[in-house]
């Protein structure tokens, strides 16, 4: 199995899909579209279409084929956490770090009892042996990774746990496995308190060597990079889901030219996007320099 090191980090992407709203027609048909983003910089590798016959699950390894995702780190949400998709990524000699949530409930339970100390495993009628002691006497490995940041009055504390206690038990057996996590987020506001938590559980295929907590949480958190940097820059920017285009490949086609634009002006440096926007439309004839100088390269 391949395990990717920290440095490939910068390879790291996403996949996940994004409905184009306004691509409503009047049989009812609307456009979803798969895509694979960057972390570093939410550039889209590539896109494909989901068919209303079917849905995201068999057209994710299909898009495997669209590109080398060899050393690279893949996260999905939990619709893509699946055995065969999990199975083809360790053929492509890839990585996967993936929440896993109630459509895989046995699964769900097992991380869930890693991680907490009082947790009756059924199948077995005994408790399941967590916390420091029980990785101890078992030989496993854990590591935990805490950051607090403050964002608009949002005190933030982010927490990811590791373990490897599941890993030869015979309780799980899951293409790849090499740690299962927990990834605790609290949230308390400045000046009312108002407190929210949320606990999401998860695999990997990174080895403890190669995926420490710390590595864990900024893959976890860098998989946002595709709403962020991608799904949402197309609707602010570019009013995608405002968009009327439906007929044929019509919508495809051009969330593939809104891609287009922006990879070539984060790949040229252009980090603000809504700025590049605002300073092109003024300098048309340095847009098409752009435009020339990266067909050159």
């Amino acid at each position: 199995m391949f395990a990717a090191t920290q440095e490939d980090d910068k390879n790291a992407v996403a996949i996940d899909g994004k409905t184009l709203c306004g691509s409503l027609t009047q049989d009812a048909q609307i456009t979803h579209l798969l895509s694979v983003v960057t972390h570093q910089l939410g550039i889209t590798l590539t896109q494909r279409p989901v068919s209303d016959k079917t849905n995201e699950i068999p057209i994710a390894s299909r898009i495997l084929e669209a590109f080398d995702v060899t050393g690279k780190v893949v996260t999905t949400d939990a619709l893509l956490t699946q055995r065969s998709f999990c199975q083809d990524l360790c053929d492509a000699d890839a990585d996967y770090v993936m929440p896993v949530k109630e459509n895989h409930p046995t699964l769900l339970e097992d991380i869930r009892a890693v991680f907490e100390s009082e947790h009756s495993d059924t199948r077995t009628s005994h408790p399941t042996k967590t916390g420091e002691q029980g990785h101890k006497e078992l030989g496993a490995r854990t590591g935990t990774c805490t950051t607090v940041e403050k964002d608009n009055g949002w005190l933030q504390t982010r927490t990811m746990t590791t373990s490897t206690l599941l890993i030869g038990t015979g309780y799980v057996d899951w293409p790849g496995l090499a740690q299962v996590y927990q990834y605790k987020t609290e949230r308390e506001h400045t000046r009312t308190g108002e407190k929210s938590t949320m606990t999401q559980y998860g695999i990997t295929s990174l080895t403890p060597e190669c995926g420490s907590a710390e590595r864990i949480l900024m893959l976890r958190r860098g998989h946002w990079a595709i709403e962020n940097l991608s799904h949402r820059t197309r609707d602010v920017l570019f009013d995608e889901d405002a968009s009327q285009v439906r007929c044929g490949n019509g919508p495809q086609v051009m969330c593939a030219l809104r891609n287009a634009t922006i990879s070539l002006l984060r790949t040229s440096g252009n980090t603000e996007i809504a700025y590049a926007f605002r300073y092109f439309a003024a300098k048309p004839k340095e847009a098409l320099m752009l435009l020339g100088a990266n067909i050159d390269n």
